[in-house]
């Protein structure tokens, strides 16, 4: 990639950059930086089996125990910055962004106040 800075589409459905690379902003939240020329598959990503498998391991709640002591590091770290700011996570590799998502959520329960998630990830949905 051409490593220029990336804004939103005039059309607000894509990120852009000065080269004109352009990257998709999917209807389940993610960006795919990927360009197609960089992939070493022709569909890269996980299967839907493993999607699937994934999906239902999340369902089950093993990853509520890591959920809660990775909210209590970031609120560990919040709290010397000004209460009114806004915390903003950035989870890189975050796949569905099941983990991304639930932080966020248990830190806005514990601050009480806006926290914003970012997730990227190369995973491919097509394949669910």
């Amino acid at each position: 990639m051409c490593e220029a800075p990336l804004a939103v589409g005039a059309d607000g459905g894509c990120l852009l950059c000065g080269c004109r690379h352009s990257f998709d902003l999917a209807t389940y939240g993610y960006v795919n930086l990927l360009l197609s020329t960089q992939r070493k598959s022709r569909l890269p990503g996980y299967t839907a089996d493993v999607l699937r498998a994934r999906r239902a391991v999340l369902d089950q709640g093993f990853f509520a125990p890591m959920i809660r002591k990775v909210a209590a590091r970031v609120i560990q770290r919040l709290q010397a910055r000004p209460s009114g700011d806004p915390a903003l996570i950035l989870d890189a590799g975050c796949g569905e962004g099941y983990v991304t998502s639930a932080v966020a959520a248990r830190l806005r329960e514990k601050l009480g106040r806006a926290v914003d998630a970012v997730g990227l990830d190369i995973s491919n949905p097509d394949h669910a």
